[in-house]
């Protein structure tokens, strides 16, 4: 069995705004060692400060340099309907998958944790996967 490396992607910022040149740079020389996914806009990636258009813009960027690297993007949340709609706001990119946190703040039953899942994968036919932290989000999705 192979061993993969997906790589979160952190956001780098000059001046108070997003260093695009900066992540570019940053994509080309971690795709050079051959990782096998990137993974941008997880909360590595400082995907909570950023707005919807700088979102995209990364995503965009992240395609451009990627190459034939697979993209999953983080898009999750704590609002079932708001993630879904993110979901649909992005279909136009030619991304994957996603990767996807456990709801924070709410602290969802398991019942509700997998009702959220299935709402975020019944809106699109790219894969999800499930992004479990509990340090964080304060729930833990059993298995």
């Amino acid at each position: 069995m192979r061993n993969t490396l997906w790589l979160p992607l952190i956001t780098p910022f000059k001046d108070g705004a997003v260093d695009f040149a900066s992540y570019e740079r940053l994509v080309t020389h971690y795709r050079g060692f051959g990782v096998d996914a990137f993974f941008p806009l997880g909360t590595t990636g400082e995907s909570p400060t950023l707005d919807d258009a700088e979102s995209e813009a990364l995503i965009e960027r992240t395609l451009a340099v990627a190459g034939d690297v697979p993209v999953y993007v983080g898009v999750g949340g704590n609002a079932t309907a708001k993630v879904a709609k993110t979901l649909k706001r992005l279909e136009r990119l030619p991304f994957r998958g996603i990767v996807s946190v456990c709801p924070y703040y709410n602290r969802p039953s398991q019942d509700g944790l997998i009702a959220h899942f299935k709402a975020i994968a019944s809106v699109t036919d790219r894969e999800v996967f499930i992004y479990n932290i509990p340090y964080r989000t304060a729930v833990n999705l059993s298995n």
